[in-house]
């Protein structure tokens, strides 16, 4: 089974190496992501299928995955939490999140067979870096300031936050009362207004609007986390509809006795795994009796809700980036590496 799933496996990424190719046709790129997804999925039917024969003893059993969600990106770590449970749903298998947090990083572990094992790892990674390198960009010394600005600003960062990243830091205002909101470059050792810090990366930035075209975004100084919440939002909630609408389409989709056998041996398998999800169920305890002498109590008042504050733009900006990901699993052979997993097979 190894070798019939690495080989799997290899001509996956040649399909996705195609797909990438700056050369390739539009269309056959678009029809080799798709090709991508339908060979995995025609291998767990017919593994699902094989496995059916077989003696219950001489089945595959499932495997566990695990994988890192967020370090440097704990503000957005429910939507990373989120795109891999979609993902998990996605590749048939199942997932729970935070399970562990080392080395400020949070764990999740994935329950699956290995061919779907395979396949969350690749699509996951693509996934999540897709969303995350654009949404929570850093500096990129390979490209111009306007661009940088454009990119970052376009994500939702404020000037003083770009600031930051090119080495300018907030100082006590006590040291320079002559300075309004006074700000020091670690490096050059100058001190500036915040104003004076952030407006050459605000006038770079406008300028790469010119150049692209398109109407510069406000971001107020205490909106940057308000646009990433709300960009990664649009970004997961298009990445479930698109996920949903790949797996429903696909017309090779199987519901055979092999699949279900394998979906059942992998719920017995996650609930083993798992077993204070699923608590003995207890008794109802018994009604104590009304006091008749016992003051009737106040009801409790309860906060009015307060929704978050809500940036349509960037929901928006996040669900068009979504739009771009390719669902097949593109540039998964550069972004592998980046997965922090490592699977260990049970009663192999």
């Amino acid at each position: 089974m190894t070798v019939e799933l690495n080989d799997v496996v290899r001509k996956v990424r040649t399909m996705v190496a195609m797909a990438e190719h700056p050369s390739t046709d539009p269309v056959e790129a678009a029809h080799a992501r798709q090709m991508a997804d339908q060979y995995m999925l025609k291998y767990a039917v017919d593994e699902a299928a094989l496995d059916a024969s077989r003696p219950s003893v001489e089945r595959s059993k499932p495997e566990i995955l695990d994988i890192s969600l967020a370090g440097n990106w704990d503000d957005v770590l429910y939507q990373v939490a989120q795109v891999a449970q979609m993902t998990a749903n996605f590749c048939r298998c199942k997932i729970r999140n935070y399970v562990k947090y080392t080395d400020g990083v949070y764990h999740s572990t994935v329950y699956g067979f290995a061919g779907d094992l395979r396949y969350f790892e690749m699509l996951y990674t693509t996934l999540r870096l897709h969303m995350v390198a654009v949404l929570i960009p850093t500096w990129d010394e390979d490209i111009t300031l306007e661009e940088n600005c454009y990119k970052l600003h376009s994500a939702g960062l404020n000037w003083m936050e770009i600031a930051r990243m090119r080495g300018w830091r907030k100082v006590d205002a006590w040291r320079y009362p002559d300075i309004k909101n006074p700000y020091e470059n670690r490096e050059t050792g100058e001190i500036l207004s915040s104003n004076q810090a952030g407006g050459p990366f605000c006038r770079a930035y406008k300028q790469a609007c010119k150049d692209h075209g398109t109407r510069p975004i406000q971001i107020p100084a205490a909106g940057s986390a308000t646009w990433r919440r709300c960009a990664t939002e649009g970004y997961t909630s298009r990445i479930g509809q698109r996920l949903r609408a790949a797996r429903t389409g696909n017309k090779d989709e199987g519901t055979g006795t092999g699949l279900v056998l394998r979906s059942e041996s992998l719920d017995a398998f996650y609930k083993d795994m798992n077993p204070d999800l699923f608590p003995d169920p207890k008794p109802a305890p018994e009604p104590e009796p009304e006091d008749p002498k016992a003051r009737p109590r106040k009801p409790r008042r309860v906060a009015a809700y307060k929704p978050p504050p809500f940036n349509p733009a960037a929901y928006q900006s996040g669900s068009d980036h979504a739009d771009t990901a390719d669902i097949g699993g593109p540039r998964v052979a550069r972004e592998r590496a980046s997965v922090g997993g490592s699977r260990r097979e049970l009663d192999s």
